[in-house]
């Protein structure tokens, strides 16, 4: 057995001086003649380029059917030498011809298919298909609708609340709140719920829980409040939570069956 050559090389052969990964074959170019050595026993040419020209001298022989030069053919559908030579489609010049518009149903003339007699007729076309697409929910913001709104809104809520609270059961954030996206734009749905009570946009004016639930949405458990307003309350009722948490704690170690640590709150 011989070691194989190879720097780093452990590997034993028997009849040559390198293993099967570190072998060198001798070749003779298949295209130009020149001598050249490869590791990969399938190569026959010295280059790509020489590999390019024997796979061309090895195609069939064809004359293209426009300019007749002969030419080497890649495949059997082809048979034209050149882009250039393959024959162009015939353009056929449409006459314009009466159409009705599908929006405004006016009368145009037209050598296209378009359904549209104007580009504003076509916005308003794309803007009403988007419409179809819109939830009960959606077309109640969108056409200041609160009898659909709210109808909506409900059927997605868990209203079995002792409190009265509409809990939003689908989307909400990171800290709670319920959010919705309309016009490719995440909205606060409280707030959104409020506008539609009040019949007019709050601006500036925080929707405010009074009842200190984030996920609720019912109009009557929300009012106007500043920002300062909105952190003071939040502040202070946080404040009486700790307050009552810290209350129940020592009731608890007192009296552990005590009623007040199982009634349910209400209105």
């Amino acid at each position: 057995m011989n070691k194989c050559i190879a720097d780093g090389c452990e590997a034993k052969t028997r009849k040559s001086d390198r293993c099967a990964k570190h072998k060198i074959y001798h070749r003779e170019c298949k295209n130009c003649g020149k001598a050249f050595t490869t590791k990969n026993r399938k190569t026959l040419c010295c280059s790509g380029e020489c590999g390019t020209a024997v796979w061309k001298k090895e195609l069939p022989e064809a004359r293209c059917e426009t300019c007749g030069k002969t030419y080497r053919k890649a495949s059997s559908e082809q048979l034209y030498c050149a882009p250039k030579c393959r024959p162009r489609p015939e353009v056929v010049e449409r006459k314009p011809s009466e159409a009705q518009c599908v929006e405004c149903g006016g009368s145009f003339m037209t050598a296209t298919q378009r359904k549209t007699c104007s580009d504003e007729c076509a916005t308003k076309r794309q803007e009403n298909q988007g419409r179809l697409m819109w939830s009960d929910l959606r077309r109640g913001y969108e056409d200041n609708d609160p009898e659909l709104f709210f109808t909506a809104l409900i059927t997605d809520c868990d209203t079995a609340s002792p409190l009265g609270c509409w809990t939003w059961n689908r989307m909400r954030n990171k800290f709670g709140y319920p959010i919705i996206k309309f016009r490719n734009t995440n909205v606060y749905l409280h707030r959104v719920s409020l506008e539609m009570a009040e019949g007019k946009p709050l601006g500036v004016l925080h929707a405010h829980h009074k009842c200190a639930n984030t996920a609720c949405v019912n109009p009557n458990h929300l009012e106007p409040a500043t920002a300062a307003e909105n952190s003071l309350e939040m502040l202070a009722r946080n404040s009486y939570l700790a307050r009552i948490a810290e209350l129940e704690g020592v009731i608890a170690e007192l009296a552990p069956g005590h009623e007040v640590l199982t009634r349910v709150p209400t209105n």
